[in-house]
């Protein structure tokens, strides 16, 4: 067992610094080795299965990588082998001929048949194994990375309990009796590998003397706490010091009642501290208690990462990660976002190391009575989440630099990688100067520290002051890396320096309004990587195809949710770090922002972090604060002024988008209904021979058969008597075209009723809809979509909606206006803005998809692309290629899309290099052409 925490001094409340600690250590029987040791203190047989584990590991995760990134580097192998002529005799004639409609007449017949077909198969694997409720994506989560070992200890632990039975959710949640005011935390680290001789039983635990003050906001008789892994002790109950503190806030009073018994419930992550007495409402104590603690070996709470130097030697340090709810594992607390409080730490830790903490330090490694030990004391922190709390002991090195108000900022990393963090110092440095201008607000603290680790569950992590970052994201030298891990890092660093006002400053109430949070990042983050490279990166238009592309997909599939939904455990939070989280909030931000305006919508953020700084909000005191900013010649579709409140419900409470289209063939009426990729439509008969369905245009549909036995699938009780596909029919020239049009599933009368009922149900699904569009290039004012809107045009005008994809929506072209927009694009692409054209790409692909279009008019479409010179455009319409690829694997037609994507893209590279004249490719790049 650990050693008593009698070692540790009393804390003392943040005003007064606590005396430095008695010498611990030098009397101790047994000692371990001084050197960090390069695995955990398990047996060896599970070092042995866990090594073994982790190599198995690293392995496939090479072999992944190495797979994607000859995935990736297939366009350059294309444009490499038509650059030396070398493509296939069978594709000689498209080379010889170059004309689009060769290749139609020749190539994409055979591609688009084959499209149908595969879609359908993969759509019946996907149900094949979906089970009623349940999401086939894992979900995303900041901290998942755990041993098998340690999960089985959590899993023995938790079963420790007072109580048997599964916790509901109001039972994990704090009662709200009481609320922090402030703690102040004193703790030893014992973490080895720095000199310190360490008893056995206390390596790898933390020794903690917590002094917290807090109000009672309802008369009780015990203290609930959240605690997960700590021990306290049950028997010397002396230990525990509750005193009431008198009204001029100065005293305290020995009147307070005493700790008669102490409970842990680790099923409901509290410890209990039952009282001979009552806490009566509107008093404030200081309560006492002392802890000992494990570091952990999984990533959360405060965890022990261990790496190996390019000399050889094995080194430690010990981490926090928090969020969401493992602040409980190293100190009890009130661990929900709303229970903002002031933090001071005093941390006791081996002499050679550093510590780090959200606040700056105001005693920097002192010496203490053991001179293998010293101490460094932190000023308090600006009110905040437990989740924020962050720790940091380890022998890293740093460099530093200043804004223009004097703010220090310093870039951690471990000694051999320290020399790759300057970049990251810049754009640190450039981006919270920005915010500060664009929030019009100034950032709260006078440091802002930023550590890299070789491990670490998420990506990065907000801390207040405090950001840390797995080493990827924050390393950077033009020598070792590409230009993409230097927008990575940038974009990266701007996510969680944008968290500094959304997130820290103001916090969401609780984990249902996560959004907001991640949202605002997300949007912000691009915004910031622009000011770090001056517009070079050119962030803006990435937004288009990476954060609303993302957004898009994840949001048609019938597993998506809502932005705002309800979490009642915490311990559920991890499902809500998703694509909808962080992308469609951020995209419907800025659809929010296009509506109201640049300046509107700043001004409208500016009351909203100044009203709520230092508290916690709601998202609906996010649409108040931008509602105040509107500009009065704003309305919304009823002509009424525009309230954001009103408008955003529709686009944060309800799952899905919609996607627009024309229903009148002599007119432009827009409609609307909800996008769905994996959607059953379609108005069917069926027979015995198959099914014939009569629809626009009198385009003929056949079936091909996929599954006639379906007994294989009797492992996951879905019983379909028949799968069928629907092949829409076309000629082009003398070539039929076949491309996917419908999937339906006959599993007999049942299934047509509960089409029709989820067809009722989709009616329900509307939106306030913002039509920003124009007519020959030239920028229309906007205008709403409600149930259906007219647009005023004239015969032959090409329409384009939804301009610079600026609504979170997908547009359904009529077949004539889809003609007219290929032509434009074919005569003079640049007509169309470079947002607009990505958005027309995205749609007709997405669509085709999932039935709503022919691919044959997506891949007409696409014949324009020889002439795009601007790379989203292109990337998307790589993705989409990619798509109708992988339905193919090995069939032929692979190639025949192969040849088409070449001859595409040859053009370009082609004009490209006449560009560089003269130009030679360097050594780095010599095997792109060979």
């Amino acid at each position: 067992m650990p050693s008593s925490v009698s070692s540790i001094p009393s804390p003392t409340p943040p005003t007064k610094p606590p005396p430095p600690p008695p010498s611990t250590g030098s009397s101790r029987r047994s000692r371990l080795s001084t050197v960090c040791p390069p695995t955990s203190s398990k047996s060896s047989f599970l070092v042995s299965r866990t090594q073994i584990l982790l190599t198995l590991i690293a392995f496939l995760s090479v072999l992944l990588l190495a797979i994607l990134f000859t995935f990736i580097l297939t366009r350059d192998v294309l444009l490499r082998e038509y650059i030396e002529g070398r493509i296939a005799d069978d594709d000689s004639n498209i080379n010889e001929s170059k004309s689009f409609d060769g290749i139609i007449s020749t190539k994409l017949p055979e591609v688009a048949k084959l499209v149908g077909r595969v879609q359908h198969e993969r759509a019946t694997d996907i149900n094949r194994f979906r089970v009623p409720g349940k999401s086939l994506v894992a979900p995303a989560t900041s901290n998942n990375e755990t041993l098998e070992e340690e999960d089985k200890e959590d899993e023995q632990e938790s079963s420790v309990s007072t109580t048997a039975e599964e916790p509901g959710a109001d039972e994990l949640r704090l009662s709200g009796e009481l609320y922090p005011i402030w703690y102040n935390l004193t703790m030893k680290i014992f973490v080895p590998g720095f000199g310190a001789q360490i008893p056995d039983e206390n390596n790898l635990t933390f020794n903690g003397d917590l002094l917290m003050k807090f109000r009672v906001e309802q008369s009780t008789r015990r203290i609930e706490l959240n605690a997960l892994k700590l021990s306290f002790d049950r028997v010397n109950l002396e230990k525990y010091q509750l005193n009431r503190v008198d009204e001029n806030n100065q005293n305290m009073s020995k009147s307070a009642p005493k700790v008669v018994e102490v409970k842990v419930d680790e099923a409901r992550e509290k410890v209990f501290f039952e009282l001979d007495g009552t806490l009566e409402k509107g008093n404030e104590y200081l309560f006492r208690i002392p802890y000992t603690g494990p570091i952990a070996s999984k990533l959360s709470g405060l965890y022990l990462t261990t790496y190996t130097t390019l000399a050889g030697e094995h080194k430690c340090a010990a981490v926090t990660q928090m969020e969401p709810t493992d602040a409980r594992r190293m100190v009890p607390c009130f661990d929900e976002p709303h229970f903002k409080a002031i933090y001071r730490l005093n941390i006791i830790h081996p002499f050679g190391s550093r510590a780090v903490s959200n606040a700056k330090e105001i005693r920097d490694g002192v010496a203490t009575d053991n001179e293998e030990w010293i101490q460094t004391d932190f000023d308090e922190t600006l009110p905040m989440s437990s989740y924020l709390l962050a720790l940091v002991v380890s022998d890293f090195d740093y460099v530093e630099g200043y804004t223009k108000r004097g703010i220090r900022f310093r870039i951690w990393a471990r000694q051999d990688a320290v020399n790759f963090t300057s970049y990251a110092l810049q754009a640190g440095i450039r981006v919270l100067e920005f915010y500060e201008d664009y929030y019009g607000i100034e950032f709260s603290l006078p440091k802002q520290d930023m550590m890299a680790f070789p491990d670490f569950a998420a990506g990065a992590m907000e801390n207040w002051g405090l950001v840390t970052y797995r080493e990827k994201y924050l390393l950077y030298s033009p020598e070792l890396y590409t230009a993409q891990q230097k927008m990575a890092v940038a974009s990266v660093v701007a996510h969680e320096l944008a968290h500094q006002w959304f997130g820290n400053l103001v916090t969401m109430r609780w984990w249902s309004d996560l959004w907001l949070n991640e949202g605002f990042a997300t949007l912000m983050e691009y915004l910031g990587t622009d000011a770090i490279s001056n517009g070079g990166f050119r962030m803006r238009d990435y937004f288009i195809i990476e954060a609303l592309d993302s957004a898009f997909d994840r949001d048609s599939r019938a597993t998506s949710h809502p932005l705002f939904f309800e979490i009642r455990k915490a311990e559920d939070v991890s499902e809500a770090f998703d694509s909808i989280t962080y992308s469609k909030g951020a995209s419907v931000l800025r659809m929010i922002r296009s509506v109201m305006g640049e300046e509107s919508f700043k001004s409208g953020l500016n009351i909203y972090l100044n009203r709520f700084k230092y508290h916690n909000a709601e998202h609906s005191d996010l649409w108040d604060a931008l509602t105040e900013a509107v500009p009065q010649h704003l309305l919304d579709s009823e002509g009424k002024p525009f309230n954001v409140k009103n408008f955003a419900k529709y686009w944060t409470e309800q799952t899905g988008f919609p996607v627009v289209k024309r229903i009148s063939p002599n007119k432009v009426l827009l409609t609307q209904q909800r996008f769905r990729l994996d959607h059953i439509v379609g108005d069917y008969s069926i027979d015995e021979k198959g099914v014939k369905i009569d629809k626009n245009n009198n385009n003929t549909f056949s079936i091909k058969n996929q599954q006639n036995n379906p007994n294989n699938l009797t492992t996951t009780n879905i019983n379909l008597n028949k799968t069928s596909l629907i092949v829409q029919q076309k000629h082009v020239g003398n070539v039929k075209l076949e491309s996917s049009s419908k999937l339906i599933e006959n599993s007999g009368d049942k299934n047509l009723q509960d089409d029709e009922k989820k067809n009722e149900e989709e009616e329900e699904f509307k939106w306030d809809i913002p039509i920003w569009w124009s007519i020959n290039g030239t920028d229309q004012p906007m205008l709403w979509l409600k149930d259906s809107t007219e647009l005023e045009t004239s015969a032959g005008d090409v329409i384009v909606l939804n301009i610079r994809s600026q609504g979170f929506y997908r547009v359904q072209y009529a077949p004539d206006e889809m003609e007219q927009i290929r032509q434009q694009l074919f005569d003079n692409h640049t007509k169309l803005s470079m947002g607009s054209r990505v958005r027309i790409i995205d749609d007709a692909f997405t669509l085709a998809e999932g039935g709503y279009l022919p691919y044959e008019d997506t891949l007409n479409l696409t014949q324009y692309l020889a002439k795009e010179e601007e790379y989203p455009p292109w990337e998307i319409a790589l993705t989409g290629f990619n798509v109708i690829q992988s339905y193919f694997d090995d069939e032929p037609e692979t190639e025949d899309l192969r040849a088409y994507i070449k001859l595409l893209i040859g053009d370009i590279f082609e004009r490209e290099l006449d560009k560089l004249g003269d130009w030679e490719p360097g050594d780095g790049e010599k095997h792109f052409f060979n």
